[in-house]
């Protein structure tokens, strides 16, 4: 069909993304643009990688009717067992969100190709930031006076009430 590529490309972003290499990035999307790809269709193809991706990290695994590994190229290096354990769910589902903003944005890019592009550079632009479990403590134990932390604040804040109670 014209327009349509091989979906391997889609695997292959993926993997210089998880690198971090944006030169691999622009250098997958330059070959893949010699076939006159359809980059709405091939966001898609990305959409559904993330899909089976996420699904597969959730601990579902991938049951749908078609055999992934047959149309997508998944090998052993690319499974998405792999795939799911190179990259965090909070990567894969922010990938899955912009690409998902950006396929409606590829119409208003002044070329397909340069909308495909900064989707791209701008997945590798974003990274979620991974949060440290806290164990919570009891808020009076960082406290170094008897003084209750409402008045802390408040008097924290009524120097700032006051300046600007003199502006007036």
């Amino acid at each position: 069909m014209l327009g349509s590529i091989d979906q391997s490309y889609c695997l292959d972003l993926l993997n210089a993304i998880i690198e971090s290499d944006s030169q691999k990035v622009l250098s997958i999307i330059e070959n893949m643009s010699q076939y006159s790809p359809n980059y709405a269709e091939v966001m898609s193809d990305w959409l559904t990688l993330m899909h089976k991706i996420a699904v597969t990290q959730a601990g579902m695994g991938f049951t749908s009717g078609t055999d992934v590994s047959e149309t997508v190229g998944f090998d052993d290096e690319n499974s998405l067992e792999n795939l799911a354990n190179r990259a965090s769910p909070e990567s894969i589902q922010l990938y899955y969100q912009l690409a998902l903003v950006a396929k409606k944005d590829l119409a208003f890019a002044p070329h397909p190709r340069q909308g495909f592009e900064m989707a791209f550079l701008r997945v590798l632009a974003f990274k979620p930031k991974t949060v440290k479990s806290v164990k919570s403590k009891p808020l009076e134990s960082k406290s170094t006076s008897s003084q209750p932390i409402t008045s802390k604040l408040t008097a924290e804040v009524a120097p700032s009430t006051e300046k600007k109670n003199s502006l007036n």
